[in-house]
This record gives C-alpha cells, sequence and structure tokens, in this order.
C-alpha cells in the first residue's frame, strides 16, 4: 500500500509497482462531492505496464442562504423597518429540467427559519436551483414567492436570498346608537345600543365619500363590523360611516386613520350617532274651560297661529335665537330634527292675550332621547268671557214683565262680589248701567265662575225681579247674557204695591234660601222668626237700626214683616206649649232717639213694664197679620201659616196704615 498528494497540478503518480490487482482510492474532504468514483479497480497491472489517466473528478459543494423578513410598513424602499421571522418554512428544488418550476421529484431539502429569520443549505453541487418559501394565511409577499438560482457554481456560498413579508392586519369596531347623545365624552358609552345595518368603508381617495371599488362592510346585529386582510396599501386611509338619514354623529365623526403596519390589528374604531327625534302636539281653544281634568278635551277647537317655542335659557320667555313654530290651521305644531341638545329644556306657548291657560301651563321637558319623539305635548286655553244683562224700571211693582222698561235714571253700579261678602268692596269688578240700562262685564276667567252678581240698590227703589245673578260659564270667548235687575220705584209714602209678594213667591224663597239654609216654601213661620238675627245688619245693630233699617237685599225680611220686631227683640218665641225660654228685652226713651220708635214699642209693651217679652211681641203680630186677615189661630204652633199665608200678610202690611204696621212700610 502506498499514498502520496497530488501535486499542484492535481497529479498523482504511484512507481516501483510489480505486476498484479491494485485499487486507487481517493480521500473524501468536506465541502466536496464525487463526479468520478471514489475507487478506482485495476485488476491486471502487467510487468513494466505503465498505467495512466487514472483520474479522480470532483467539485466542491456551494450553499444558500438568506433571511426571512417581516416589513413593517410593507414597502421594500424604506430600510431599518425589517425583522426577522423564525419557523419559517424555506424549501429547496433542484430544477433539473430548467424550466424554473419547482417540480414534483425536484425537492432536495427543506428546512425552517431559526430566531433570526436565518436558513442556510449547504453541501450544493452546482446547478440550477429553486428556493421557495412556504405560504402562510394573514401574509402577503413583498419579495418573489420563489427564488430562481440557475448557475450555482462549485464551492459558491450564494447570501442574502432574503424573502420579505407583510403580514396582514384587521380593522374592526361597533356602530352604536347613542341613547343620551353623550358619547362625545369618554366614559358615556354606558347607554349605547347596537346598530345594525349601517354601511361602514374605506375611503381610498380621502373625500369622505363611498364611491365604487371602495372596500365596504355592513355592521352586524350587533353592531360589529371588520375588514381583514389588509396590506401596507391601506396604510392612511380613513375609515368611515354612511351617515344614517335622520342623525347625528357623537363618536367618529372625524374618521379612523388606518396605521397599516404589519400584523398590527385596529380594534375598537367605533362610530355612534344620536337618531334625531321630533316632538309635536296641537294648541286648542277650550270651550268649556275644562282641559285641566283628563278626558275633558272634547269640546276643544283647533287654535291657528300661536307661536310655540323651545326655551333654550329657561326664562319662560320667547328669546332671540330661540327654536319657535307656530300652529297651522289644525292647531298642529312639531319640531323636527333634534338633537340631545335639546334634553331637559321645556316647551312653552306664547299665551295669547285675552285668555288663560288651562293645558300645558307648566310647558312640558324635552326627554332628548335618541330618536325618541314625543308626541301629544298638547296647550289649551280659554279666552276670557263676559257677563251681560239689563237693568229695567218696573213700572206696576210686579217683577220683571213685559211692562217694564230700560232703567232711564242715575247709573246702577253693577258688580261681581268677589269676597262674596255681599257688600260693594273695592277689588269687586264693577260696571255701570248705560244708556238703554244695558251692562256688561269682561275679562272674566274661570275663577269668577260662580260669583254672585249684584246691584248697588237705587235709593228710594225696591228690586222685584232676581236679587243675585251667578256668573256662569258660557264657554271660551262667550257671552253670559241675561243677567238682569229690576226696581220698582214707589210713589211717596207708599210701599210696594198690593199684590207683590204674593206674584214673587220665587223672591220670597230666593231670599230665604239665599240667608237661611234649609228654608223652603214649607218653613214654618215660627222658624222663620226664630231665626232672625240683629247680627245680619249691617254695622252695629241695634233696636233702632232693625226698626229703622233701609235698603234692599238682605234686610227685605227685616223691613217687611213682623220679623223685623222679633229681631229687635227676642231671639226665640214660645213654640206651642212647654215652649222655649223666653229672653224679654227691656226698653227705655234712650233707646231711640226716634219718637215713634219709642211710641210702637210702648204699644207693644201691653202691660207696661218697659220690658218686651215673647207673648207681648207675638200678640203685636197676631194683631197685624188679623187686620190682613191671615189666618193666626195656630201661629206659634205645628200646622201654622205657610210661605203663600206670609206673602199675603207682607202685601197687606205694606199697603196699609195701621198703627202697628207702619213702622214696616218702606
Amino acid at each position: 500500500m502506498a499514498q502520496t498528494t497530488t501535486d499542484v497540478n492535481g497529479l498523482y503518480q504511484f512507481t516501483g509497482l510489480v505486476p498484479g490487482d491494485y485499487l486507487i482510492k481517493e480521500q473524501d474532504q468536506a465541502g466536496w462531492t464525487h463526479l468520478s468514483p471514489v475507487t478506482i479497480n485495476q485488476d491486471n497491472l502487467t510487468s513494466g505496464q505503465n498505467l495512466t489517466n487514472q483520474d479522480f473528478i470532483n467539485t466542491q459543494l456551494g450553499s444558500i442562504s438568506g433571511h426571512k423578513y417581516v416589513d413593517a410598513d410593507g414597502s421594500l424602499a424604506t430600510t431599518g423597518d425589517e425583522t426577522g421571522v423564525s419557523g419559517w418554512t424555506i424549501t429547496l428544488y433542484n430544477d433539473a429540467n430548467h424550466n424554473n418550476v419547482a417540480d414534483a421529484g425536484e425537492q432536495v431539502a427543506q428546512t425552517t427559519t431559526d430566531g433570526s429569520g436565518a436558513y442556510q443549505f449547504t453541501g450544493l453541487a452546482p446547478g440550477d436551483y429553486i428556493i421557495k418559501e412556504e405560504n402562510k394565511a394573514g401574509w402577503t409577499h413583498l419579495s418573489p414567492v420563489q427564488i430562481n438560482q440557475n448557475s450555482l457554481t462549485a464551492g459558491q456560498d450564494l447570501t442574502n436570498q432574503d424573502f420579505v413579508n407583510f403580514k396582514l392586519f384587521e380593522i374592526s369596531g361597533h356602530k352604536f346608537e347613542d341613547v343620551n347623545g353623550d358619547d362625545g365624552t369618554p366614559g358615556n358609552t354606558g347607554d349605547d345600543k347596537p346598530w345594525e345595518g349601517v354601511t361602514i368603508f374605506i375611503d381610498a381617495n380621502n373625500n369622505q365619500t363611498l364611491d365604487n371599488g371602495e372596500l365596504q362592510t355592513t355592521t352586524d346585529a350587533n353592531g360589529f363590523w371588520q375588514f381583514t386582510g389588509l396590506d401596507a396599501s391601506y396604510a392612511g386611509d380613513k375609515v368611515y360611516e354612511v351617515l344614517p338619514g335622520g342623525s347625528v354623529q357623537t363618536l367618529g365623526s372625524a374618521g379612523y386613520t388606518i396605521t397599516g403596519t404589519s400584523g398590527a390589528d385596529q380594534d375598537d374604531l367605533d362610530f355612534a350617532n344620536f337618531k334625531l327625534f321630533e316632538i309635536s302636539g296641537h294648541k286648542f281653544e277650550d270651550i268649556n274651560g275644562d282641559d285641566g281634568t283628563p278626558g275633558n278635551t272634547g269640546d276643544d277647537k283647533p287654535w291657528e297661529g300661536v307661536t310655540i317655542f323651545i326655551d333654550a335659557n329657561n326664562n319662560q320667555t320667547l328669546d332671540n335665537g330661540e327654536l319657535q313654530t307656530t300652529t297651522d290651521a289644525n292647531g298642529f305644531w312639531q319640531f323636527t330634527g333634534l338633537d340631545a341638545s335639546y334634553a331637559g329644556d321645556k316647551v312653552y306657548e306664547v299665551l295669547p292675550g285675552g285668555s288663560v291657560q288651562t293645558l300645558g301651563s307648566a310647558g312640558y321637558t324635552i326627554t332628548g332621547t335618541s330618536g325618541a319623539d314625543q308626541d301629544d305635548l298638547d296647550f289649551a286655553n280659554f279666552k276670557f268671557f263676559s257677563v251681560s244683562g239689563t237693568k229695567y224700571e218696573d213700572l206696576t211693582g210686579n217683577g220683571k214683565t213685559g211692562d217694564d222698561i230700560p232703567w232711564s235714571h242715575d247709573p246702577v253700579t253693577i258688580y261681581i262680589d268677589i269676597n262674596n261678602n255681599h257688600v260693594f268692596d273695592a277689588g269687586d269688578l264693577s260696571t255701570t248701567t248705560g244708556a238703554g240700562g244695558a251692562w256688561s262685564i269682561g275679562g272674566l276667567t274661570l275663577a269668577d265662575v260662580g260669583k254672585s252678581i249684584y246691584e248697588v240698590v237705587p235709593d228710594g227703589s225696591e228690586q222685584t225681579g232676581i236679587l243675585v245673578q251667578t256668573v256662569d260659564n258660557p264657554g271660551s270667548g262667550g257671552v253670559d247674557i241675561g243677567n238682569d235687575f229690576t226696581n220698582f220705584l214707589p210713589p211717596p209714602g207708599q210701599g210696594l204695591t198690593p199684590g207683590f209678594w204674593k206674584n214673587h213667591i220665587d223672591i220670597l224663597n230666593q231670599e230665604l234660601g239665599e240667608y237661611h239654609s234649609g228654608w223652603t216654601s214649607k218653613t214654618s213661620f215660627e222658624t222663620i222668626f226664630e231665626f232672625q238675627n240683629l247680627n245680619i245688619i249691617s254695622g252695629n245693630p241695634s233696636i233702632a237700626d232693625a226698626l229703622a233699617a233701609k235698603g234692599g237685599g238682605i234686610h227685605h225680611l227685616e223691613r217687611s214683616s213682623a220679623a223685623a220686631y222679633l229681631s229687635a227683640a227676642v231671639t226665640a218665641v214660645p213654640d206651642g206649649l212647654g215652649g222655649k225660654p223666653e229672653l224679654n228685652f227691656s226698653f227705655s226713651a234712650a233707646t231711640s232717639s226716634d219718637p215713634a220708635i219709642i211710641s210702637i214699642l210702648n204699644l207693644i209693651d201691653a202691660n207696661h213694664d218697659h220690658t218686651l217679652q215673647p207673648i207681648e211681641v207675638a200678640g203685636a203680630v197676631r194683631d197685624v197679620l188679623n187686620d190682613t186677615n191671615a189666618p193666626t189661630s195656630n201661629f206659634g204652633e205645628t200646622g201654622q201659616p205657610g210661605i203663600n199665608d206670609v206673602a199675603n200678610a207682607f202685601d197687606a202690611m205694606n199697603n196699609q196704615l195701621h198703627p202697628d204696621a207702619s213702622v214696616f212700610l218702606v
């Protein structure tokens, strides 16, 4: 066995060999491969034979290496933004048929990138190679997916065979209905509701409008939207929504800029809108003035041309710049397209002159939540009304009849008794009769309904008609008519004409019922006497006041009947056998400065003890009634005369000169 090394020309030689069989073998060296057999068999070296051209042919192996990078901005033109990606599969093919296609069966090696993204194939014989990276979902190639190396030479170490990729990203968010309209303030999204079916788009040409070809999607039932698989070409674009009609944006109005860096998803790109709302109602004239009670609007009439306004500064007054409208022919009003800025404001009307509100006086508060319309915000007003009537002169003293004529004397004061004291006071609404006796009081409101209407009885006259009228509700803007008063001017020295009280039982009943609760036409004479009381005579009551009382109204019974004596003398009369306790009244010359009154008292005082006892007063009354032929047998007991008997007696007493009745004359 012999061993040698090749010279600089690659030549080797073994000499001095005897004939025989020989094996020639070259050593294996790393990085090389054999193109000829590694062993040459020479079985028949003969004597003296010089065997040449026993050559070994080798080629030096090469390598291919590179990196797998992710490019942050997706542009190969920029540098310094590439990062190695580990675990990426790289496959090597020997393109034996030189067609630059990785054909089946041509794969010679496969590796994965290390922590720095590097890969390497070593021990490669010269030839044509294809290097190919794997395709991974969610990534796109910035460099070719396949590198064709057609001429790897012997011993060549081919480096920088790099693959550069961009990791696709996604953007997503939600579309909300902003119920309270406050999403513009951080932390106020708790009231939001999902909004389905809204279009979200990527604005490729930056005109804030969805154009043909631009990427778009619609929100799902949860309001969610998403764009996936986006590459660097979307960097810098903006995402907008197609604004739903009838709404305003409260979140996302400026759009969202896509950062567009590799693998950088953007979430929570939310849009929120507040649905515009409307408020509406009607303006009514409240005919009966009862709209303040639910269910009483059936009488209402539309009121056109009334101003309705939204009170922005809460001063209940229409100011410059505040939103306003006017009611139409149907009384309808409406504000549309309102946003959350109106929440909490109130709606009022500009009160029409000459009216009072019966509905909506407190205004209506705007709730101001998204899409929440408010209807039936109604206002109703009752127009001021008036009362009217005529003052008549009763020529015959028989009450209001066809022979009456309009009052032609001094004007008479007619008043509404505001404080219900039956006296004309400051503060009472009043007027005076005009030509023809007509009178009217206007500007009345519902508060005046039910008030009493009186006249200030002209001196020297007696009321012969209804003593008191009542303010009735004639309806919004109406006139309560027919509130007439009638007076008789008796001749000097004469009382009411015969038959007046008999023909006007209604007046007697009215007075009894008005001032003495519970009295009726069946009320006993005894009861009438019993309840007469000096307290109903104005001023400081005295016997003289009672006997000399003048004027109308409340003093009719005191002047016109024997009850005046009873008012002055006692508070009770015997009620049959057993009777009630007596109350005697003592008098003297000092009781009155009027000698006539003292004379009358002396006439009544039958036993001349200067004390009026009930029996003496009853006797005087019975004497008067006897003179008028009125039945008196049961006076003071059960079954006494009725009101017709009383009326007959009053009529008789008012037209006699009987000494005991003279005090009753007008």
